[in-house]
């Protein structure tokens, strides 16, 4: 087993680099302009039932395709824009969903209901102060532990590092994949520069002669973990000192989200690229450090 190719973003600019801005686009729009938004604002708050940080939470409204993330505290806020700005004459009406998005958690949603292109307080799920009746919080379906040996190394350590990710299903069964994979061993990993974001996508090459594409789909059933593997060396990834996050290539397949969910996170979502890495997901472990 051998690196196939190595790939490199960066968030900042320069020059003879692809770049990629590697964060979520919240569609909610809020203008500079003093301006009476009525009944247009909503807030709330959401959480993981693990306690695990609810910073990114995925807060996506239907029919109006708007988004934002919750906070270090798991509050939000969404704002409709101006009912002339809607589309329809006088604003949008109806019934709504509105989803918290986890990819590793289940799908929760709240109901609110728009009247002339402005929410209705006192109704569905919304108080006649515009919060949010609690919804319940965001219950973990699969637990995500990567593990790197050795976890620390110095910029001229020559030796194979190695990646595992042990995946275990909470609850209910759940299906993965692992695109490019091939039995155990994991396809390609992000590596991600903790202080700038840069992103190093590896791919990994295989001595077989395999024709087509290839990938490993893995049926968890809990409470039966499941380990996939890879490895890498400094000398052939060419990383500078400093500290790094490790993240597996992998896909989760998820029938209760509704495809536009995903689509508003924009395209390459489920590609290996650097968009990937929008999708909200809570990981364990994963990191890396390279010294001097």
């Amino acid at each position: 087993m051998k690196i196939k190719s190595i790939k490199f973003f960066t968030l900042g600019l320069s020059l003879n680099l692809c770049i990629f801005i590697i964060q979520g686009c919240e569609k909610s729009p809020v203008g500079s302009e003093d301006i009476s938004l009525g009944a247009r604002k909503i807030s709330g708050n959401i959480n993981l039932n693990d306690g695990s940080d609810p910073t990114g939470i995925y807060v996506w409204l239907e029919q109006f395709n708007l988004s934002t993330k919750a906070d270090q505290n798991g509050d939000f806020q969404l704002i409709l824009p101006t009912p002339a700005s809607q589309g329809p004459p006088g604003g949008i009406n109806g019934t709504f969903n509105l989803y918290y998005y986890m990819a590793n958690y289940r799908l929760s949603s709240s109901l609110v209901i728009t009247k002339n292109g402005e929410f209705v307080f006192s109704e569905a799920d919304v108080n006649r102060e515009g919060q949010l009746k609690l919804p319940n919080p965001l219950v973990k379906f699969l637990q995500i532990d990567t593990k790197i040996t050795p976890s620390t190394v110095k910029i001229n350590f020559s030796q194979a590092i190695k990646v595992e990710t042990t995946l275990e299903a909470v609850h209910r069964n759940v299906t993965v994949v692992f695109p490019k994979a091939l039995g155990r061993i994991i396809g390609a990993i992000f590596i991600k520069k903790v202080e700038d974001n840069r992103i190093f996508i590896i791919e990994t090459e295989f001595d077989l002669n395999i024709v087509g594409d290839h990938e490993t789909l893995l049926i968890l059933q809990p409470p039966e973990p499941r380990t996939m593997e890879t490895e890498f060396k400094l000398n052939e990834v060419n990383l500078p000192t400093g500290d790094y996050e490790i993240i597996p290539y992998f896909l989760i397949e998820d029938k209760e989200t509704p495809i536009a969910l995903f689509e508003s996170f924009g395209a390459g979502i489920d590609e290996l690229g650097p968009n990937y890495l929008k999708l909200p997901m809570r990981r364990n472990g994963g990191s890396f450090k390279i010294t001097k």
